[in-house]
């Protein structure tokens, strides 16, 4: 019996040992997993933290390149109203109740008209109206193209193709068509000349495009028997050439 008893009871040692043995190896294992755990959500959260600072430093990028944009338009922005601030208004000469005189102020197109071919202001005003209305037929009527022009205006003419060439009547309906196209279509002042002659006379004209700016220019007019015509020089059919052309 106590030789039963001494076995039992190292048996139960031996049981009690392994279990012991056990219950510490799963404690070891439960550490290690609780470790791993730990070094698991830290990396991930690490890795979270850089994608959220990523994301972050792209939008804090975008937003900064958005406001350069920005200050770069404000700053055009305010050139442009600075270089296109129109001209101040001076005071009319005209009297009140009268027609404006395109010979006297600036006359914007608004109230240009047919003036006829008396004078030389009035030619220029009749094909400042008919540029105005894009009235091809009586720009032509307005103009005539001084020889040397007239060679340029039909080369130039025949150099457009088949198909260009259908939507004109010819060099003339050309050279009026890129004539209208030319002229700044908000204002103008005549400056009678006192140069010339009975024939020829050459007159000043200023004119304003929309922005207020004001240019002038030189065009001479001659006497015809059926009144005063504008002559277009060939320089201007040049010049017609090289935008038809792109350059």
């Amino acid at each position: 019996m106590c030789v039963f008893a001494v076995v039992v009871a190292a048996l139960l040692g031996v049981q009690r040992q392994g279990l012991e043995g056990l219950r510490r190896t799963m404690a070891d294992e439960r550490a290690n997993v609780e470790r791993r755990s730990a070094r698991l959500s830290e990396e991930t959260s690490r890795q979270t933290e850089a994608v959220t600072d990523k994301a972050e430093l792209e939008r804090l990028r975008g937003d900064r390149e958005a406001l350069e944009r920005l200050r770069g338009e404000v700053a055009a922005l305010k050139k442009s109203v600075a270089e296109t601030r129109p001209l101040p208004a001076r005071k009319s000469r005209t009297k009140e109740g009268e027609p404006p005189d395109i010979a006297k102020d600036i006359v914007p197109s608004t109230a240009w008209r047919n003036a006829g071919y008396a004078t030389p202001a009035a030619a220029i005003e009749t094909a400042l109206w008919a540029a105005a209305g894009g009235d091809t037929d009586l720009l032509m009527k307005s103009f005539i193209l001084e020889e040397t022009a007239r060679r340029k205006a039909e080369e130039l003419f025949a150099g457009l193709s088949v198909e260009t060439r259908r939507r004109y009547a010819g060099p003339e309906e050309l050279v009026a068509f890129m004539t209208a196209r030319d002229v700044p279509l908000e204002g103008a002042r005549i400056i009678a000349s006192k140069d010339g002659s009975e024939e020829v006379q050459r007159v000043a004209v200023q004119l304003r495009n929309a922005v207020g700016s004001v240019r002038q220019v030189q065009i001479d007019a001659r006497n015809t028997k059926d009144g005063w015509r504008l002559v277009v020089p060939r320089d201007a059919v040049e010049r017609y050439a090289t935008q038809l052309s792109g350059h």
